[in-house]
């Protein structure tokens, strides 16, 4: 299953909430190029024997691998090389930032 995430706009930046419940920001890499945003991750979790030595085992074992790869074509007016991201409660917020916009200039026309 793909992540959930909200994108929000900002006057100076687009900032991407990511919910990753159970992730940590080891499990997670992030990618950038040519304005495609790409998350992934190959999550796993401990990998037990089929019994411990308390003799259990799984009846049901879905928790062990999480793969996913998420990719977002951002708009032209974002600064790359700014980009920023970070992981608090299960959350991964991306942070980017927007280019200032070319002031407008006027063209002088000239004469032949």
């Amino acid at each position: 299953d793909s992540p959930m995430v909200d994108v929000r706009e900002a006057s100076n930046a687009y900032l991407m909430d990511v919910d990753l419940p159970g992730y940590t920001e080891k499990d997670v890499t992030i990618h950038l190029k040519d304005r495609v945003l790409t998350l992934a991750s190959a999550h796993e979790e401990t990998k037990e024997k089929e019994s411990n030595t308390n003799g259990e085992q799984f009846l049901v074992h879905e928790r062990c691998q999480h793969r996913f790869v998420r990719r977002f074509t951002l708009p032209d007016d974002i600064d790359q090389e700014k980009v920023e991201a970070s992981f608090k409660n299960g959350v991964l917020t991306i942070t980017i930032p927007r280019k200032e916009a070319a002031p407008r200039r006027q063209i002088s026309i000239k004469s032949n």
